[in-house]
Parts: structure tokens; sequence; C-alpha cells
């Protein structure tokens, strides 16, 4: 772009008719040209397009004559790796009374304006986005937009948009919605060659917020989207982010009341006499995302430890004694007597779920008093979209005996320093019977049966048991076990150190002695160390264990005690040949700068055992050091702050392992702080792969991080077949290319090819590189982000 403007300097000659003569002298004077004669104005970097007051201005010294032209023309350039847009302004002064040779009193400079702009642009809405389906449980995708950027240069090139949606976040780019292709109408192509459907959008403004919207009728509930938008200004700026879409149902259900209770749940039982009963509660679904046979009916506690489900008459979590009578209704009991009620803000808190797969309602029958607490009532479907949650009722139930097997349980406080007082509390087991919970003058507290069902007896200690003190041990004969009726396990409780006992703590118990899982439940039994399963914590000891009973066990809280934050679950143990997987559990874990931990598992029928492949995510890894264990040597503890793996000897050379085989990882903290996010995981774990000789080390492995210098090495270990594969997901807007290093450093496959596209997979065979360790190098060859993300599979 040019622009030229000129200033000129005329003389004028005035002849009048009055004059008869004129006579003038001309007089010529030499003038040598000095480059000095001229001062020029200066180069100038910017941070934002200039005006003309901002150029300056020639000046010319030592001329005995008036300067009769100064001109300016600028031209405008993209910009190279110091600036984003070059101005360059070509001056030219004509001053003939100035000899400078050839060029006959003209004079040229040319002064270059540099404009900078490294600030990246803001992408707005990137969190979560739940949009509805309609009745019949479908959706449209409509993805709002904005972008604003504080360091925008109007003289700049306009900015670019790309958005990447993948359905069913599966791992692949359905559609590319871009304004660097060429406009084609909103027909999709492939203009970027990647094989992903390309649609133009036209560049906004900045600040102008737009919605793309997804030409696919998305069906079914609860289904997952992803989405990546990135913006990439005139300067070459780019901001990505992503979030997740989620299309979900929720439509109310419709509440059918068959008596005199209203559509808006305006009912309450208050000083008034109410029942409920199967048919007053039934619901309708009103779209096709709900079957009306899957709906659910669930109450409510405003109050404190109310955390029960019944789905399909199975018991899910119990801590409040109700049943199913022989009516189909549930009922509930509550210290006896109406006259003399407990008060439920005490230990109850939460939800009931209560699911009669017959009556297609909750069967629950009230006996509302003024004197018992208030509770919520609330109708949902299975997706939990409720219908009302401000309806009062008050309860009281009654126990008509229950085909379910459980365990019921009262509350108790416990203060380390005082004896307690006198308290009973009475509550009913299948048998029609109860149980009265007293305590003694020595603080020890009893749960007596009214039946030989089975019993509960707790001693309050004062010895210290992993470090906190008055741990509660209760000995449970597990007749629900089916054990013989003399065997005990030996239990904990009041991990919580909340100096109490709370029905949850026996609720737990309850649930783990009948083998009722729970995606919620924070408890974990572990053995009680054994020559088959040694405790792992050097520094944590239990005298009263010092015997070896391998049906005893502990019951611990995740995340309450620091050794205990990395027990083992079964979950968690790999299936043979097939899954190599480890998830170190790591909860909430407060680590101190300079000690040690140890994180135990388990691997079982894993052939030709190698080595431990960690996987950790950002700079997490240079928050702590990996010491030698029991199983592995330390590694390299010397990485870069944005490696994300990390390999592990083993000291055993293992052909087989056939059967459960405990391991250590101990490591030595670099920092104080919670460890879960000092390893910057988005969930409570991160991921040990094991290594075997006939399976590649890596089944799925994604690395995200920034690359300075323009390049990116990466390691992998090959399979027998001698083939590989791999996806680079480039977000840089620059060609890329790859070479393939083994652990000498000698090149072992290059195509020298230059790759333009967002996403490419590679799959590569016939390497003869069968279990090496293998290096891949990524270059741009720019200094600048390249690669946002890289996986291997």
């Amino acid at each position: 772009m040019k622009t030229t403007f000129h200033l000129m300097v005329v003389a004028l000659l005035v002849f009048s008719p009055l004059m008869e003569n004129l006579n003038a002298t001309i007089s010529h004077r030499n003038s040598d040209f000095c480059l000095t004669d001229v001062i020029w104005p200066q180069d100038l970097t910017l941070n934002h397009c200039p005006d003309e007051s901002e150029f300056g201005f020639p000046e010319i010294t030592n001329s005995p004559c008036n300067t009769i032209d100064v001109s300016y023309e600028i031209v405008l350039f993209d910009g190279n790796s110091e600036a984003c847009v070059v101005e360059e302004i070509h001056w030219q002064v004509i001053e003939t009374c100035i000899y400078d040779g050839a060029e006959l009193g003209v004079h040229r400079h040319t002064q270059i304006i540099s404009l900078i702009d490294d600030t990246q642009p803001v992408v707005h809405y990137c969190d979560d986005l739940f949009l509805d389906m309609d009745d019949a449980c479908q959706g449209v995708l409509n993805i709002p937009v904005l972008v604003t950027d504080e360091g925008e240069l109007p003289c700049s090139n306009a900015p670019k948009l790309q958005v990447f949606v993948d359905l069913w976040a599966d791992g692949t780019i359905d559609y590319e919605f871009s304004s660097l292709i060429d406009k084609n109408d909103h027909l999709p192509d492939d203009s970027n060659g990647n094989g992903i459907p390309d649609f133009y959008v036209a560049a906004p403004e900045w600040g102008q917020e737009i919605e793309i919207t997804v030409p696919e009728i998305i069906s079914g509930n609860l289904s997952n989207h992803k989405v990546v938008v990135k913006s990439t200004d005139g300067c070459g700026n780019v901001r990505s982010c992503s979030f997740n879409v989620e299309m979900k149902d929720r439509t109310k259900p419709k509440f059918v009341p068959n008596l005199d209770f209203k559509p808006d749940c305006i009912f309450s039982g208050s000083n008034y006499f109410t029942e409920f009963f199967a048919s007053d509660l039934a619901l309708i679904s009103e779209d096709d995302c709900s079957s009306s046979d899957d709906l659910i009916f669930s109450f409510n506690c405003i109050l404190p430890i109310l955390n029960d489900t019944i789905i399909a008459n199975k018991l899910i979590n119990i801590n409040v004694p109700h049943y199913f009578n022989e009516k189909g209704f549930v009922d509930f009991y509550f210290n006896g007597s109406p006259t003399k009620p407990i008060t439920l803000s005490r230990y109850l808190d939460g939800k009931v779920y209560l699911w009669h797969p017959e009556l297609k309602s909750a069967s629950i029958y009230y006996f509302p008093y003024s004197e018992y607490e208030n509770f919520v009532l609330t109708i949902a479907d299975q997706n939990y979209n409720t219908l009302c949650q401000e309806t009062e009722v008050h309860f009281k139930c009654i126990n008509k005996g229950s085909p379910l097997n459980f365990l019921l349980t009262g509350f108790i406080y416990r203060n380390e320093n005082r004896k307690l007082k006198n308290f009973e509390f009475e509550y009913c087991n299948k048998y029609l019977g109860g149980y009265t919970l007293t305590t003694e003058e020595n603080g020890s507290y009893y749960l007596h049966t009214y039946t030989t069902d089975f019993s509960l007896k707790a001693n309050i200690t004062d010895s210290q048991f992993n470090g906190i003190n008055g741990r509660d041990y209760f000995m449970y004969e597990d007749i629900l076990l089916d054990n013989e009726c003399d065997s005990t396990l030996i239990l904990a409780s009041d991990i919580t150190q909340d100096e109490k006992i709370t029905a949850s703590d026996f609720s737990t118990l309850r649930k783990i002695l009948l083998e009722i899982e729970s995606n919620e439940n924070p408890w974990i039994l572990y053995p009680v160390p054994t020559s088959k399963y040694p405790w792992p914590f050097d520094d944590v000891t239990f005298p009263m264990f010092e015997y070896e009973i391998e049906k005893d066990w502990i019951l611990v809280k995740r995340g309450d005690i620091n050794y205990s934050a990395f027990l083992p679950e079964s979950e968690n143990i790999p299936d043979p040949y097939t899954n190599e997987v480890v998830t170190l559990k790591t909860n909430d874990l407060e680590v101190t700068k300079g000690y040690s931990y140890t994180i135990p598992f388990y691997i079982s029928e894993l052939k030709d055992f190698k080595g431990l492949w960690l996987k950790i995510k950002g700079d997490g890894i240079s928050n702590f050091n990996i010491l030698e264990s029991e199983n592995f040597y330390s590694g390299n503890n010397n990485l870069a702050s944005d490696e994300t793996n990390l390999f592990l000897t083993p000291k055993t050379t293992y052909t087989d392992i056939n059967e459960d085989t405990l391991f250590y990882l101990k490591f030595q903290a670099t920092k104080s702080g919670n460890l879960r996010n000092m390893l910057h995981l988005d969930e409570s774990k991160f991921e040990a792969q094991c290594y075997t000789g006939s399976d590649a080390i890596i089944s799925h492995t994604v690395l995200n991080f920034d690359f300075p210098k323009g390049e990116f090495y990466a390691n992998v270990f090959q399979n027998p077949s001698n083939a590989i594969r791999f996806e680079v997901i480039n977000n840089s807007g620059s060609p890329f290319k790859f070479q393939i290093f083994n652990s000498a450093g000698q090149m072992i496959y290059s195509d020298d090819l230059e790759y333009r596209e967002n996403y490419k997979v590679f799959d590569l065979n016939g390497l003869n590189v069968s279990n090496q360790l293998l290096f891949i190098r990524i270059d741009n060859g720019v200094e600048k982000k390249i690669i946002k993300t890289l996986s291997f599979n």
C-alpha cells in the first residue's frame, strides 16, 4: 500500500504594465552538498498504528535557498520475526541550491516504523456448555464465540477464527469452521486437506459476538461433545480454548395427583395430618428422553447424614431405618414413640432416592406431626430434573419389618477428655427386634441385641493409632459375611478426627461388609500387615497388630491420613494381558518439603514385566524426586520442567507375574503443598504404565505443553511389530516436520516433508526398531509455540 504527499514552494515574478524595463540580476553561488545538511526523521518502534504527527519531518540546514518540494510515500509490509507490520516511509526533498551530483537537488531517505503486537487475543465463553434437548430428545449444537484483544493493530490484517467440533468426544474432529479458508457459501469441503468438513466463517470484528451452528442433529440424552475455539490476530498471536458441551434433558416430568394435591406442589403437612401413597405420587415423562417407568421419586431432608438409595428393591445405601412393608410402602421408625421424638438435625442430611419399579413411583407412608423436623419433597426424573423443591412435609414412620439385610446405627458424641454421658437409642433390625446403645462409667459403649441377629461393641482406648489419638475398634460378628460365629474383623472408625462417631461411620461399615458398592464411598478396607501384605509405611507402627491374622482389616477413610492417601483399590489392579495401566490415587494429600512418601500398588498376571512408566501432566514432575524403593531404582531425577514421562527400572528381573504382587513407589516432595494440585492433575490420580517385552509401553498418552524453541522431543517404546502410530494436533499455523532417532542419537527415519494439517495421523511400518527407546522430534523452524497436543497410540 502506497501513500504520497507533496509540499511545494513556488517563487512568482509579477510584471506590471507600468514597468517599461525590468532588469534582473541572477547570481549563482556554488554550495557543495553534505549529508548532514538534511536531518531525516528517526526510525520508530511502536505498539499502535501511528498518525502523521508521529513520523517527524526532514530538516534542511546550510541552504541559501528555499526548499522547493518535500514529499513522502508510505508502504506497508507484512511483519518479520521482529515486527508484526513494517511501514516504510520514503521521503524525498528537492533543494536545488544544494548540488549533489546526478540527483540534481533531489534527496531521498527511507524511514522504518516497526509495529509490534505480542498480546494474545482473549477467547471468551470457554466454560462447559449445557444445551437442552427438545421433546423428541434431539438438540442442535449452537456455539457462542466472542474474541477480544487489547493489543489489536487496526493497520494489520484482520483476525481469523477456527472452531473445531468433536462430536461425541471420541477424539475425532468432525467439523471445522474457519475464516482461514476461501469462502465456500457454507458448503462443506476439505480446503485444509485433512479430511475434515470445512465451513467458511467470516472473520468477526473485534468484540463482535457470533454463533456457530453445527449442521447435524444431536440425538440422545446426556451426550458429551468437545469444542476447540482458536483465534489468530493479524500479528500471528494465537489463543485457543477448549470446553465440553453436554446435551442434556432438562424437561421436568409431569406430576399427576389423584387427590387434592396441586401440580405446582403447594402442599404442606404443617400442623395437619397428611398421607402419601404410591398412587398419589404418580409421575409422567413428557418427552422421549425418559420413560415413565424410569422416573424417580425422592425427598430431601433440609437438615444434617441422610444419604440412602433404593433402586429396584435393592438397598444401595442406608443409615436411617426404613423398609418396604407388606403393602409395598416404605415405613420409618424413630425412637419408638411419637411422644419422644429425636431431633433429626443431629444426624440426618442429604437425599433419599426411592424407586418402586412396579408402581412407577415412590411408596412413602407419612404420619406428619408438627413436632417432627421439616423435609423437602422433591420429584425428579432419572436425569434429576426436579419438578418442585419447596414442599414441606413432616413425618413419622412405622416399622413393619423388612426382607432386607442391613445394619442400622445411632449417633453419639465422644470427647477424649471426658466420659460419655448415658445415652440410649433404639432401632430395628430385620427380626422386628432392636438394639439399645448404652454407655458406662469407664467410657465404653455397647450395642445390646434383642435377637441373635448380630452384635457390635466398641471400646475407646487412649493409645495412639497411626498418629491419631482415640481410635475406636469395632469387633463385628460377621454373620452377614456367612463366616463362623466366633470369627471377627478388627475395624477402625472415627477416621475424621471429629471426636464423634456418626451414623455415617456405621453405615459405611455396613456397606463394606455387605459388599454394596457406592461410587461416593470414601472408605477403604486395608489388610492388617502380614507376611504377604506388609505395611508399607516405615514410620507408622501398630503395636496391637504384632501378630498375623490374615482376616483382620483396617477401615480407613481416604484423604484424612497422609499415609493412607495412596491405598490401592481392586479396580486399579491390571487385567491380565489386556489392561496394564495402574492408577495411583493421590486424593488431597498434603505433603511437606523434604519428606518422603510411599505409594503401594499391585500388579497381577503380567508377562515379561520390564519396568514402570509414569505419566504426569504439566511441570508436576518437578515437584518431587523419585527415590530408590524396595522394587525400583531411583530413575532420572534431572528432568526438565516440561517432561511428563519417567521410566523406572525394577531391581528384580521378572519373567512372569502370576499372582497379586505388591510394589512400592517412593518419592520425596521438593516443595510443600497439595500433591494433587502440584501434579496438575484434572482428577485425583496419575497413571503408571507397565512396560513389557511383548506389548507397546504406551497404549495412549497425551502431552500438553508449550514448545518455546520450536521443537519438541518425545519418547515411546516400540512393539515387536516394528510399527509406530502417533498423531499430531498442530495449533501453530505453521508447517512442521518430524524425525525419529534412537537412544544413540542416530536418525532412523525422516521423510523430509512438510505437513500443514491441523491434525495428522502417522502410521509407519517396517522400521526395524522393535523394543528400542525412540525419540520423535517435531519442528516448525520458528521460535514460537507450535504443537499444543502430541499423543501416541
